[in-house]
């Protein structure tokens, strides 16, 4: 799926079937990071309706000079090494 300057790439997501969703009395750093990548790297926006049955999160991701950014970064992507010395995480 290509997006273009007159539509959008829309990602839904809709919770079902757990506990009653209840909207949180603050934003949290989860929340805060996904928001602020989206709306700053990518110009793009993202909408959550916390609603009784289970959060739905909207995604719009617009056709933009977001798009070039990211198709830049991933250019310039080097994954790590095979034999890359690795922090251990064993005490």
């Amino acid at each position: 799926m290509r997006a273009t300057a007159d539509r959008p790439f829309i990602l839904r997501w809709t919770e079902s079937g757990g506990p009653p969703a209840k909207k949180p009395t603050r934003e949290g750093f989860g929340t805060s990071v996904t928001e602020r990548m989206i709306r700053e790297q990518l110009k793009s926006e993202m909408h959550l309706d916390w609603r009784a049955e289970g959060l739905a999160c909207e995604i719009v991701v617009k056709c933009n000079g977001g798009q070039k950014a990211v198709r830049r970064r991933r250019s310039q992507f080097q994954p790590p090494r095979a034999d890359a010395d690795w922090p251990s995480c064993e005490t």
